[in-house]
């Protein structure tokens, strides 16, 4: 099949287009549909053969029953007892039904019953057999109601191909492709005839009728002996007699008007009659697709579009009248399509706005026949209560495609019309649930939904008749992809969903023109069109998930990126509403409270309706706290509470604490890494707040910032150590997180504040007196190493291990190393205040008075450092203030010695010299492990194999650590 349709596409696509690459897309075209039909045909394969296994295990459980009852049977008569003997005699072999032909529907009806021989032991292994099918109960309904899950036999796309290939395979294959091409034939006869005037146009169009009336008239003939044949002659000959009709009033003029639609309606009438009555859809169809492309074939491109459309008018009518006695949905289909596809093409290549009084009539009567088309599928269909989405959904969205391109200069046209859909469906939604609640449940519902949308979308129509095609798709996407959930239609979720896409790239296209300078705010036509695309791609994304046990969980899932998509088009909005309507001054912190109020009603939200996924966009927003308190900083350049701000950060901060606090609990355990980001998060807030409180509005100097920054980190890491507080939420919540990374890097964030200011700022404490270390920037540092070494402190001696010890280790490493860079820093702003040096490289290099401090001070930190690490055996330590040691020695020969004054050099070598003596004296290097084991080891050794004399032995004991402390010293 798929070979034998590849070459038919490719000869028709080499006829009908072009030899290249018409070919090629009609090959493609043709392997396509083989592909479809040999699929299909495999499915029904596989169905027989399953249904032939299955009746060959019931004939075999069958047979082995009555085998079984026999055995009972002659049992019972080889030890008769008058309670076992059958009331009657056992039935003879020739009427027990064993044959395995039998049917499948009832497998046990006629085996023999089995007697109280089932309690005991059998008497012989029964055949081992396939287990039974099970079988429904008596009365019990053959199919669910509830609609299921669609297989690829219920797909639509391969029921309308199976349609499309019944029409033209099914039955007497030759007789339907005959009938095709002798429609195309009469039509281009009477084309060529026309254009070379070969007979009189009376006796053509004569001549044309006759044979769609013999036609007609065999078909009739033959309806019984061959229904399949006749049927195909009948549709045939209607075709033609439409194709006359058409071709005489609108080519020819032979008739008037009123005549010619007379006509029309008789032979619509007589072919719905006939299809009606023979229960044949092929029959309909035929005529039907004959009577839609005559126009198009019979086309000069000089007749009258109001003879088109009420041509099509008369059709349409038919279709509905068939409609009220046979639920033939590709019927209803074709009409739609052709009449829409066809008015569509007829509105883009000649409408004009002198037309539209005779073009809007049709275009209503059009919309309102296939708006009452579906509600009598609906009824009539054999699956009572089933909607046609593509005709409840698709109606609407056509007819406002169309009333937009027709009314869209005119003010406040598609305000009433979106106000009359509204009335209409809401209408009919009302009278339906009056006279079927329960059958047109489903149609009720959508009808709801359709008329709510479209009352809603006469608001932004009522102040902008452009632009909002793209939220008109997302309502209807929400639709479609609502009533494909209810139906389990996989089609109708697909088009939903492919209409929120549609929508964002028409907003996108609308959003190129510009934004309109007159548009009002928030009530434009952009900030509707996102909204309303919003709200449909949210709603597609949560109905998912509500229904995810119908659409399946993979899908539930992917429709999660909505959400995303959704935000895509709505932020930007905003942020555009709040760029041309806010003043300047306030728009930082509109923007700040639209996010904090966005992600606030995502959580609610999402909380509300068991949801989620939606609430993933509002936990992003702990992420943002920090990065928008920098930009408001650097935008701004005022406090952060200033310019609105005291209204919209505490909206902010709202929704950090109500993710952290609401949703974070239940998450999965990856977003418990929110609760430090979001520690980090306010402490940058508070500082940055502190710094502009001190800079800004109390107007203190610059160190008193940096000093109001390094409290506030420091004071969010004391908080978060005391125990008060970590028994109380938000630390309670997750403690590794916070007194872990949180206050970790919270500390290294404050050492990193020092090394700025202690580089970069020269102390003024202006307004008061620059006092060394009693000033702001010495004292908030001071402070903040204590906070950072008490944290290190705890974590270690409680056992928290929240910090890894080698990490632990580094950073009392860099705690060390900062406070002695802090008090060098200390040094040189007490010699530019004291001593009234300027604050620059270059003279501070050349300040006598700062050489000495450093090397005085340096020496005494040395032996300080070189004491505490000989008490406490800390080799390492030891040599780090010996290093120190030996850095004031290199500088007081290779500085000092050149740069300072006769007594200054004097002073700095005494003091410095007695420094180094104490250290040699009170600080002796302590012994490696290895030494200090083997030492210990000595003395337990010497303690054991003592066999001197007493004193002797003291003597050595005494002796050796003094020699060992000399030695060490030299």
């Amino acid at each position: 099949m798929i070979a034998w349709l590849a070459v038919a596409g490719f000869v028709a696509g080499m006829i009908l287009l072009d030899a290249g690459y018409g070919s090629i897309a009609g090959a493609a075209l043709g392997a396509g549909l083989g592909w479809l039909f040999d699929r299909e045909r495999a499915a029904r394969d596989a169905l027989a053969r399953a249904h032939a296994s299955l009746s060959e295990q019931v004939g075999s459980l069958r047979s082995e029953l009555a085998r079984l009852g026999e055995a009972h049977r002659q049992l019972l008569l080889r030890f008769p007892s008058e309670d076992r003997l059958p009331a009657e005699p056992p039935a003879s072999p020739e009427s027990s039904p064993v044959s395995a032909a039998s049917s499948v529907d009832s497998p046990f009806e006629s085996a023999p019953t089995i007697g109280p021989l089932q309690q005991g032991q059998p008497l012989s292994e029964p055949a081992a057999s396939p287990p039974m099918p099970p079988t429904r109960a008596a009365g019990a309904p053959a199919t669910s109601s509830v609609p299921k899950q669609g297989t690829f036999a219920d797909d639509p796309f391969v029921l309308a191909f199976g349609f499309l290939r019944d029409l033209l395979f099914g039955g007497n294959t030759v007789v339907r492709v005959g009938i095709l091409v002798l429609l195309v034939g009469v039509t281009l006869l009477l084309k060529y005839a026309a254009d070379h005037a070969l007979f009189p146009i009376e006796l053509r169009m004569a001549s044309a009728g006759l044979i769609g009336l013999v036609l007609v008239g065999v078909g009739l003939r033959l309806r019984d002996r061959r229904p399949g044949f006749a049927r195909t002659l009948q549709g045939g000959g209607i075709a033609a007699m439409c194709l006359v009709v058409f071709f005489s009033f609108r080519t020819y003029a032979l008739m008037p008007a009123s005549l010619a639609f007379a006509l029309l309606a008789v032979i619509a009438a007589s072919s719905a009659v006939l299809a009606v009555v023979q229960n044949a859809l092929v029959l309909v169809v035929i005529g039907q697709i004959g009577g839609f492309l005559a126009p198009i074939l019979a086309s000069t491109g000089t007749g009258s579009h109001v003879a088109l459309f009420a041509y099509y008018l008369v059709l349409n009518v038919a279709i509905f009248g068939i409609a009220l006695f046979r639920a033939w949905r590709p019927l209803n289909l074709i009409g739609f399509v052709f009449t829409f596809g066809i008015g569509t093409t007829w509105g883009v290549l000649r409408y004009a706005p002198e037309h539209f009084p005779t073009t809007e009539p049709f275009l209503i009567a059009f919309f309102l026949l296939y708006v009452a088309i579906p509600v009598v599928f609906a009824l009539r269909s054999s699956l009572r209560g089933w909607v046609d989405g593509s005709l409840v959904f698709g109606a609407p969205l056509a007819f406002l495609g169309l009333q937009i391109a027709l009314v869209g200069d005119r003010p406040f046209a598609m305000a009433w019309t979106t106000l009359a859909l509204a009335a209409l469906y809401l209408g009919l939604a009302r009278l339906l649930q009056r006279r079927a609640p329960t059958v047109l449940r489903t149609m009720i519902e959508s009808f709801l939904a359709i008329g709510i949308g479209f009352g809603t979308l006469a608001v932004p129509y009522g102040l902008d008749n452009s632009g909002l095609t793209g939220a008109t798709w997302a309502v209807e996407g929400a639709g479609l992809y609502f009533l494909g959930v209810r139906q389990a239609r996989l089609l109708s979720r697909v088009a939903g969903i492919g209409l929120q896409i549609l929508a964002g790239l028409a907003i996108v296209f609308s959003a190129q023109q510009g934004y309109p300078g007159d548009a009002l705010a928030v009530l434009n036509v952009r900030m509707l069109a996102a909204a309303f695309l919003a709200a449909g791609s949210l709603f597609i994304a949560c109905h998912a998930h509500a229904h995810r046990a119908a659409v399946g969980a993979d899908e539930s899932l992917w429709l999660q990126s909505l959400i995303g998509w959704a935000l895509l088009f709505f932020v930007p909005a905003v942020l555009a509403e709040i760029t041309h309507h806010a003043s300047p001054p306030h728009q930082s912190a509109l923007v700040v409270a639209c996010f904090g109020g966005l992600s606030l009603a995502l959580d609610a939200l999402g909380a509300r309706l068991a949801w989620p996924f939606v609430r993933y966009p509002a936990a992003a927003t702990t992420l943002l706290l920090l990065p928008m308190a920098l930009l408001w900083d650097v935008e701004e350049d005022v406090p952060l509470f200033a310019r609105g701000g005291a209204l919209a950060w505490p909206i902010f901060l709202a929704s950090v604490a109500g993710t952290l606090h609401r949703f974070v609990p239940i998450a999965p355990p990856l977003l418990r890494w929110l609760h430090p980001i979001a520690l980090w998060g306010s402490a940058g807030f508070v500082a940055l707040a502190a710094l502009r409180l001190a800079v800004d509005v109390l107007g203190l100097g610059d160190s008193w910032g940096i000093g109001a920054v390094l409290a506030s980190i420091a004071a969010f890491i004391a908080a978060a150590n005391a125990p008060s507080i970590q028994a109380r939420w938000p630390i309670a919540a997750w403690r590794e997180g916070y007194l872990g990374l949180g206050a970790g890097m919270l500390a290294c964030g404050l050492l990193f504040a020092t090394v700025v200011a202690n580089f970069f700022d020269p102390g003024a404490s202006d307004p008061l007196t620059h006092v060394p270390i009693l000033n702001p920037l010495d004292l908030t540092q001071l402070a903040g190493f204590a906070c950072v070494l008490a944290w290190l402190r705890d974590d270690a001696r409680a056992g928290r291990g929240f910090v890894p010890k080698a990490i632990r280790t580094v950073l009392f490493g860099a705690v060390a190393a900062l406070a002695f860079v802090w008090w060098t820093a200390m040094l040189v702003r007490a010699v530019h205040h004291q001593g009234d040096v300027p604050f620059d490289a270059h003279s501070l290099w050349r300040s006598v008075s700062l050489q000495v401090a450093i090397s005085i001070t340096w020496s005494l930190i040395g032996l300080v450092v070189t004491v505490f690490a000989s008490r406490r055996a800390l080799r390492v330590t030891w040599i780090v203030g010996a290093t120190l040691l030996g850095v004031v020695v290199v500088k007081l020969f290779l500085i000092d010695l050149a740069r300072l004054s006769t007594l200054a050099k004097i002073g700095t070598f005494l003091v410095v010299g007695v420094l180094l003596l104490l250290v040699g004296y009170l600080a002796p290097v302590p012994p490696p492990a290895a030494a200090e084991a083997e030492t210990d080891e000595a003395s337990r050794g010497g303690d054991r194999n003592d066999s001197g004399p007493p004193g002797d032995g003291g003597a050595t004991k005494a002796e050796a650590p003094t020699g060992s402390a000399e030695e060490r010293t030299n």
